[in-house]
């Protein structure tokens, strides 16, 4: 490691730079109240930083997770925001970064660190001594060409917008399925962070039903590049089939409707989604698991929906 590059935890005066940063990486701007949203805790926050020549030239993010493994509640921490300057790249920033704050929480007591490397992450990633790969990510895409346009006035006439969306509300859709495998636990606390206090909330609303004996509840996001997008991040149901509830109401309208691999894998090839190609692949580090080996395999049994991967 270069002993003039400098590794700590992220404080307030870092973040006009960690901005500059992710404009030279992505090529769009985050703004300062989503960052802190996303990754401050009540004490400091989730992320670190790498320094060199005086700025930022790496940054790592992680977003704490209540998960329900093994049929008991535990703490796990997702990667994001992970970011090299391209002109400090190939110097191993970013490996010895992840390993800085692998250490850090290791002794916070998570269980693992969850990541989605991107294919040029994921090559550097396997060099890691405790990486572990579980699968890839594959993205189903319902597109209708013809028709009006989509806008805020009809979606609130047919939906609600999230920050309408109550405990009371919620917990009549709110069901834990996990069929052997592991999850996200998605109380309302995680929908109220995650959506309803989420700095683009404006943009989330939410479908329900229960009218049939079959209750669901669907949140998406609508948003508008040169196609109008539905990007559905939450189901909740044991009745998949009646996502056509949902699907019906765009009848009239054209749009792209997202929703990422799930449980629904044969429902929505039979309803003519389209398989795209898998663009992020799911990979942990073990922080403290107790018993590695059998842990291992519950690991590979994860259930995820769009709303757990930070693409927003």
């Amino acid at each position: 490691m270069n002993h003039k590059v400098n590794f700590r935890r992220v404080i307030d005066k870092d973040i006009s730079k960690i901005q500059n940063l992710f404009k030279i990486t992505f090529k769009k701007n985050i703004t300062k109240k989503y960052y802190f949203w996303q990754y401050k805790n009540k004490k400091n926050f989730n992320s670190f930083v790498a320094y060199k020549d005086k700025k930022v030239v790496g940054h790592i993010g992680f977003v704490n997770k209540k998960i329900l493994f093994n049929k008991n509640l535990f703490l796990c921490i997702y990667r994001h925001t992970t970011m090299i300057h391209p002109d400090y790249r190939k110097l191993g920033i970013y490996k010895n970064l992840m390993l800085y704050s692998y250490n850090i929480l290791k002794n916070e007591k998570y269980l693992f660190i969850l990541g989605w490397p991107n294919e040029i992450n994921l090559l550097a990633s396997k060099k890691q001594k405790n990486f572990n790969f579980i699968k890839k990510i594959s993205t189903f895409t319902l597109e209708k060409k013809t028709g009006k346009k989509i806008n805020k006035i009809f979606l609130k006439k047919n939906f609600n917008s999230i920050n309408k969306l109550d405990k009371k509300t919620f917990s009549k859709f709110s069901i834990i399925d996990i069929n052997n495998g592991w999850s996200i636990y998605k109380d309302y606390e995680y929908i109220k962070h995650r959506y309803i206090k989420n700095p683009d909330s404006k943009n989330y609303f939410y479908y329900s039903d229960s009218s049939n004996g079959e209750n669901i509840l669907i949140i998406f996001r609508y948003f508008n590049q040169k196609k109008t997008y539905i990007n559905i991040v939450e189901i909740f149901s044991l009745y998949k089939n009646n996502t056509n509830f949902f699907i019906n109401k765009f009848l009239n309208y054209k749009y792209v409707i997202q929703v990422w691999e799930y449980k629904t894998y044969k429902y929505l090839i039979d309803n003519k989604f389209k398989l795209i190609k898998p663009n992020f692949n799911i990979s942990y580090y073990p922080l403290n698991f107790k018993n590695l080996k059998s842990n291992k395999k519950i690991m590979n049994k994860y259930l995820f929906s769009m709303g757990d991967i930070d693409v927003f």
